[in-house]
């Protein structure tokens, strides 16, 4: 019974401090803007912040105003997610009958904190200005190659294997 009940909450424990210390850390953009590189022919820049190749990776995605990133899945341990400067909408969706069917709906603002893993079910990011750009702070658990990508919600079936590439490590364009 003890060890059915920490398989459960241990993960459990370890989202909710991964999420307290997103929130608690203070990070002014002085801290973050040596990262924050935008590509206006990209819905998304991935920028790497930090690794230790082996538990964590830090991104810094920089949202192009009025972009969405494909509906997609997190092969690790989740994804907190804190948005730096803007808002973000996240769409939640689950397969069902051949279909990628939306299933949640949310919307953060600077300061918000999020987490999904594909417990939760597979999402979508988008930052809803057409004007401004976005940026949130990613931080996966452990660090992945590949993750699943639906380009159409229309056809579950068809799905892609991206890999994650980044436009910057450490401040530097790749």
């Amino acid at each position: 019974e003890l060890t059915q009940a920490l398989r459960y909450e241990m993960p459990l424990m370890r989202q909710m401090e991964a999420k307290r210390a997103m929130m608690r850390a203070q990070l002014p953009t002085s801290e973050y803007e040596r990262f924050a590189l935008f590509d206006k022919e990209q819905a998304y820049t991935r920028n790497l912040v930090a690794t230790d190749n082996e538990t964590f990776v830090l991104l810094l995605l920089c949202w192009s105003p009025g972009q969405t990133s494909k509906i997609h899945d997190h092969p690790c341990e989740g994804c907190w997610m804190r948005v730096m400067e803007g808002r973000v909408d996240e769409k939640l969706y689950l397969k069902k009958s051949g279909k990628m069917v939306q299933t949640g709906f949310s919307r953060y603002s600077s300061g918000d904190v999020a987490f999904v893993d594909d417990c939760v079910g597979f999402h979508s990011i988008g930052n809803p200005s057409d004007t401004a750009g976005a940026m949130t702070l990613h931080l996966y658990s452990p660090p992945f190659e590949h993750c699943r990508a639906w380009p159409d919600k229309n056809d579950a079936r068809n799905v892609c294997h991206p890999a994650m590439t980044f436009h910057s490590a450490f401040g530097k364009l790749c």
